[in-house]
């Protein structure tokens, strides 16, 4: 948490937006009014493609897409991808990779579209999947890719003090495995309802959206702080992918060429009074949008939010600035001294906590060179640590986290088993607030981030096409960069080719996953962290038969 009193928080706040009214004074008198990424400001649905030829505010008597027929239309995706990884290829070589996939994958996205009337629409979208997995699991990286319920694995991880399995059967009631099993397995086939929505309106001047459906709100790229309604969120890596939303009442006033919206959104299994509540207000000016929003849901940090976004040229400019009164997270602080145990868990309910992230965008159809995509982003987290080790520790803040974070689920599964041991929990006390997966995520360990992508296909009239997708946490200074290129055989059928080196100090946010697992055991009060170099991964993927229909 940032060291921040409530007045120096309030000065922060006022001053984002004042800096954004003065960058709208700024670029009002060079905005290109030829600049292709002016319609970006016209719709404040940047995010929700299965909207984007149906305008609410436009006069239903003017709708040409009226029907009494129910429209369906939809896309399928077929893919085979392979993947090599080399847990230590400075030292070991690239002989026989550590761990090697091969995964094929068969889906399809189906969309219905009906306007029974002029004032009245339902839409539906679902997601069809069937997936294979044969993946063989690298050595060292057993702890990392462990499920919570993978009970199994874990017990192979806790040992006593001299070293020896606490549970050399595994976990009591843990299932079997057969290590002879033929490798892959049987297709599993997943039907999602992603988007199931209606819109409607009273008199023509107020104009309602009801149902799952995903909600506008940030305006970030590679990452957006300030989206706290949608339950998936932006995968910088693919930010044009899907973002799954919630169930919502989205009330929508327009007034001149500015907007009110009020969204109203379910959680899951909650009572009434744990409705979140989200008013945003989305002015124009010039050629400038700027968004003041706010969101409360009880039990969970209130936040302010403002929103910025202006072309400029060929670039689409945006920034976003969040202030949250608390955290939703679970830190992890060292004791100091002698104390035992060692560390402990805490949450920070109150204080202030801000975010913000600037960046850019630029997609263009260059003649003679290609499709260009060239975006850039920082990022702000101030939920995040200052520091990648805790004070007096040589550990870092995620190997420490990781060992407790394991420690803690195996106590919770082994509550109530015969044998229990008595001293499951040696990091933390079994008292302490418990750490989740979400606390040791990615984009959350450090304060600074930022992430650049570059692509360029159909090269000078080619099928060839190359990207260049980076990440680095300017925290601990770790990070990955994953080059690759493209050939497009045809219309339906797309090979890429794709590889991440990552960098970091062991421990960090980016480097190899395995220098967070203690190699004395999860139960030790001072874990031992392997010293192992940073991974190697390559990933082929061929696009089989995909397009729309």
């Amino acid at each position: 948490m940032i060291t921040l009193n409530a007045s120096a928080a309030k000065l922060l706040f006022i001053g984002l937006l004042l800096s954004c009214v003065l960058l709208t004074g700024a670029w009002a008198q060079d905005f290109d009014e030829d600049d292709p990424f002016a319609s970006l400001f016209e719709d404040d649905d940047m995010f929700d493609d299965v909207d984007e030829d149906f305008d609410p505010f436009a006069d239903p008597a003017d709708d040409p897409l009226v029907s009494d027929a129910v429209v369906w239309s939809g896309r399928f995706l077929g893919s085979l991808g392979a993947a090599w990884t080399w847990l230590d290829p400075w030292g070991e070589g690239v002989g026989e990779p550590d761990a090697a996939s091969l995964t094929p994958g068969v889906g399809a996205d189906l969309r219905f579209d009906a306007r029974p009337s002029r004032d009245y629409r339902v839409l539906g979208s679902f997601q069809i999947r069937a997936s294979a997995d044969g993946t063989t699991a690298p050595a060292g990286l057993d702890g990392i890719a462990l499920g919570e319920n993978d009970l199994a694995a874990l017990g192979e991880l806790l040992v006593n003090g001299d070293g020896d399995p606490l549970f050399p059967g595994g976990l009591p009631d843990a299932p079997d495995t057969d290590d002879d099993a033929p490798a892959g397995g049987s297709p599993t086939i997943e039907l999602s309802v992603f988007e199931l929505f209606a819109d409607f309106n009273w008199d023509e001047r107020v104009f309602f959206r009801f149902g799952k459906h995903t909600i506008s709100w940030g305006v970030g790229f590679l990452f957006s702080p300030a989206d706290v309604l949608n339950l998936t969120a932006i995968d910088p890596q693919n930010p044009d992918g899907d973002i799954e939303g919630p169930v919502s009442l989205r009330t929508r006033i327009p007034f001149g060429s500015n907007t009110a919206n009020l969204y109203l959104v379910v959680p899951d299994n909650a009572e009434p009074r744990d409705l979140a509540i989200a008013p945003q207000l989305l002015f124009e000016i010039g050629e400038t949008e700027l968004g003041v929003a706010g969101w409360y849901q009880r039990r969970r940090p209130p936040r302010g939010i403002l929103t910025l976004r202006r072309g400029v040229g060929a670039f689409d400019v945006f920034a976003e600035g969040v202030l949250a009164w608390g955290s939703e997270r679970t830190y992890l602080e060292a004791r100091g001294g002698d104390d035992d145990p060692p560390f402990r868990t805490v949450r920070r309910d109150d204080g202030l906590f801000p975010g913000a992230t600037i960046g850019f965008r630029r997609l263009d159809d260059i003649e003679g060179l290609g499709n260009l995509l060239f975006a850039g982003q920082y990022l702000y987290n101030g939920e995040g640590y200052a520091t990648n080790t805790l004070p007096g520790r040589d550990e870092t803040v995620l190997q420490i986290a990781t060992a407790v974070l394991f420690q803690q689920a195996a106590a919770a599964a082994l509550a109530g088993t015969v044998p229990e041991p008595d001293d499951l929990i040696s990091l933390v006390s079994p008292d302490d607030p418990t750490l989740a997966f979400s606390d040791i995520a990615p984009l959350t360990a450090g304060r600074h981030y930022a992430a650049l992508t570059t692509g360029l296909t159909d090269i000078a009239g080619s099928r060839f096409g190359v990207t260049v997708f980076g990440i680095i946490n300017m925290t601990d200074w770790s990070g990955f960069v994953s080059p690759g290129f493209s050939y497009r055989f045809t219309d339906r059928m797309n090979l890429s080719a794709t590889t991440a080196l990552n960098f970091g100090r062991p421990g960090s946010e980016f480097a190899n996953p395995a220098t967070r697992i203690p190699s004395d055991g999860l139960l030790s009060t001072n874990p031992v962290f392997p010293d192992t170099r940073p991974i190697i991964s390559v990933n082929l993927s061929l696009s089989l038969g995909g397009g729309s229909f």
